[in-house]
């Protein structure tokens, strides 16, 4: 991110961010690089094995799982919604609170869920289709079509 001059989520640069929808106080982390501008939440999601087109030279990948679990309590890995990676053969029994980070370019997948399994998490990954919108963005300011909006927002931090 930092050779492609790409942006963290983290306008105002105070490293800090809440998360307050886990628990009734939210927890804050401070002093930490900020997410990348890519992110997806996914409620129950489930996906066949697959290749996913990723940023030149930024194959990772990383969930974490906020929730899991079923009205009945704790889920087990009977309950499916399971994470694979094929060319290792390896499957990850996901659970609540588990962080994976994994090489995009790998075949990889969700199993299907049951049981009135419920699953929500975040994932954090640089596509080939934000990598090609940054590369015009960028062209596009350097030819004068249109300003910086990073330039922009940071005169409006400042002042």
């Amino acid at each position: 991110m930092t050779n492609a001059g790409l942006p963290r989520l983290d306008f105002d640069r105070r490293m800090k961010f809440s998360l307050p929808f886990l628990f009734k106080k939210p927890i804050t982390f401070c002093g930490y690089s900020l997410s990348p501008p890519e992110g997806y939440m996914a409620h129950n999601f489930s996906k066949q094995i697959h290749i996913d087109k990723h940023w030149t030279n930024c194959p990772w990948g990383a969930y974490w799982n906020l929730k899991r679990g079923t009205t009945a309590g704790q889920a087990g890995m009977e309950h499916g919604e399971n994470f694979f990676i094929a060319e290792y053969g390896l499957r990850i029994i996901n659970s609540e609170n588990i962080c994976v980070i994994w090489n995009i370019s790998l075949s990889h997948g969700t199993s299907w869920y049951y049981d009135g399994l419920e699953h929500v998490g975040i994932a954090f990954v640089l596509s080939s289709t934000t990598e090609s919108a940054w590369k015009d963005y960028k062209d596009r300011v350097a030819k004068g079509e249109i300003e910086d909006g990073f330039t922009l927002i940071e005169n409006i931090v400042e002042h």
